[in-house]
Formats: C-alpha cells, sequence, structure tokens
C-alpha cells in the first residue's frame, strides 16, 4: 500500500502535470485568439476596402449619371426654351422701337393747346375784321338812307361782337 507520502508526492507531480498542461492550453489559446484576432482584423480590413471602392464605385456612377441629367436638361433648355426667349425678346424689341417711333411723331397735351389757342386766337382776328366790315357797311347803308337808326341799332345787337351805339 502506499504511503501517505508516496501518495503526496503523486498529487505534487499530478498538480505540476496539470498545471503544464493548462500553462500550455493557455499559450495555445492564446496563439490561437491572436491568430483569430489578426484573421478577423484582416478579414475586416478587406471588408472596409471592398466597401469604400463599392462606394467609390457607386458614386462615380452617380455622379456620371447627374451629369448626364444635368447636359439633359442644358440641351433641352437651349432646343426648346432659349428660342422662345430669344424670338421674344425679338418681338418686344420691334414693339419698343415701333412705339418709340410712334412718340417721336406724337403731339403732346402741351402742343395741342398752344396751336388751339393760336387758332381761337387767329379766329378772334378775323371775326374782327368781318365785323368791321358789317359795322361799315352798316353805316355806308345808314348814310344813304337805305337804313333807319332803328334797324341799324339791330344789326349791331346781333353782332358776334355787339356794339352798344
Amino acid at each position: 500500500m502506499l504511503e501517505e507520502k508516496d501518495l503526496k508526492k503523486i498529487g505534487e507531480v499530478v498538480e505540476e502535470k496539470i498545471k503544464k498542461e493548462i500553462t500550455e492550453v493557455r499559450k495555445e489559446m492564446k496563439e490561437s485568439n491572436n491568430s483569430l484576432f489578426k484573421e478577423m482584423k484582416d478579414e475586416f480590413g478587406n471588408v472596409r476596402k471592398e466597401m469604400k471602392e463599392s462606394n467609390n464605385s457607386l458614386f462615380k456612377e452617380m455622379k456620371d449619371e447627374s451629369k448626364k441629367i444635368i447636359e439633359g436638361i442644358c440641351e433641352f433648355i437651349e432646343q426648346n426654351i432659349l428660342p422662345v426667349i430669344d424670338e421674344t425678346r425679338d418681338e418686344l424689341k420691334r414693339e419698343i422701337n415701333e412705339i418709340n417711333s410712334k412718340m417721336t411723331t406724337m403731339v403732346t397735351i402741351d402742343y395741342l393747346d398752344e396751336k388751339l389757342f393760336d387758332l381761337k386766337g387767329d379766329l378772334i382776328v378775323l371775326m374782327r375784321k368781318e365785323d368791321k366790315k358789317v359795322i361799315r357797311l352798316v353805316e355806308i347803308l345808314q348814310a344813304k338812307n337805305i337804313l333807319n337808326k332803328k334797324e341799324a341799332e339791330e344789326i349791331f345787337s346781333l353782332e358776334l361782337f355787339a356794339q352798344i351805339i
């Protein structure tokens, strides 16, 4: 039978072997974890790189599509809108020129007033001359006793610029 001392010795040897095994397992696990961590880190870096390339490619495609859309809009404006604007601008220029030419030949209210006053003055001068002629005629007819004084007064009262005798 084994003695207590032998059992103790066996326990110490077993304990030492277990500790050694645990240390080796820990070392292997640490190395395995480090290797696994490195693989995960590399894989994550690859995924980031692929995502970045994919995003760059997608961004480039979106940029190209946006450029095509903008070029299409510009072409539409050049072909459809600009000609209408040019035509409208030309029509407006023609209308403005026509209005300006009419305005240069159009008389103003002040001009018309001045001319009407001139005409009124000329008419008054002519009427006064005619009035003088009628007065002289009545005087001559009265002197020749063709008209009496009452008839002369009646004719003078009918005149445009009536005279009181």
